[in-house]
């Protein structure tokens, strides 16, 4: 979770609920933090999309580079498709 997700949850909470270098497992259970559960879940579900989408647009932007770098020799033509107008099945020429 990143300090922002921290932040809402001490303020859940009313205390400062971000870890250190001292946090245990132990010391958080004796903070009685069972009321605020349900908050803190949707904090966490929302923190779990966040690193999801991420993590996702981290891999589609690896891609993105990689495929343009393969098609760097090349001029991409989008032709319309003959019975519509959607265009499909890009053309490609190379570079002279």
């Amino acid at each position: 979770m990143r300090v922002r997700h921290w932040t809402k949850m001490s303020e859940i909470a009313g205390f400062d609920l971000t870890p250190d270098a001292g946090t245990t497992l132990r010391k958080m259970l004796k903070l009685n933090l069972y009321p605020y559960l349900a908050q803190f879940e949707e904090v966490s579900v929302g923190a779990t999309k966040v690193t999801r989408l991420i993590c996702n647009s981290k891999f589609n932007h690896t891609m993105i580079c990689i495929v343009w770098t393969l098609l760097s020799c090349c001029k991409v033509s989008v032709q319309p498709y003959v019975r519509s107008s959607v265009c499909h099945n890009p053309v490609l020429y190379q570079n002279s």
